[in-house]
């Protein structure tokens, strides 16, 4: 595939959307449920960025939960937690280059995402900010059962 355009497209395509058009800034976004947006930009000329805002920070940012989250970094097939800085939270991202990748391979790819941040939105994020907040880093065991990865 060699437009984000196209890219766009196919991924409307197997979502049952009429379209995703960037706005102005050049994000298009897909709410999740109504309550999870998850933001679509072209990050270079053949890259789509994913993201999703998993879980406000409040006064939680620790270097225990910044050690954490590298921790799951590291085990993540593509996804990456990432910190805002403006607004203090966890955010889920995931970049794909869509020249190597088919339209059929990008959409699953997107639509993989969709449920990986459901998934760490609904069970995950608030719970891991919590469980290192009570007993400092978790040791990248398996934590929550039945999340995607």
């Amino acid at each position: 595939m060699r437009t984000m355009h196209a890219a766009l497209a196919a991924v409307a395509d197997r979502l049952g959307l009429a379209q995703i058009q960037p706005n102005a800034d050049g994000f298009a976004e897909i709410v999740v449920a109504d309550v999870l947006p998850i933001f679509l930009r072209q990050a270079d000329e053949y890259e789509l960025e994913l993201s999703a805002r998993l879980t406000e920070l409040d006064d939680h940012l620790s270097p225990a939960l910044i050690t954490e989250l590298m921790r799951w970094n590291a085990r993540f097939h593509g996804l990456r937690f990432a910190l805002e800085a403006d607004r203090p939270g966890i955010v889920l991202g995931r970049r794909l280059d869509i020249r190597t990748l088919g339209e059929a391979r990008i959409a699953e790819a997107v639509e993989a995402f969709l449920y990986a941040a459901a998934d760490w939105r609904r069970h995950g994020a608030e719970a891991l900010v919590q469980r290192v907040m009570r007993h400092g880093q978790t040791g990248g065991e398996a934590f929550p059962p039945g999340l995607r990865l």
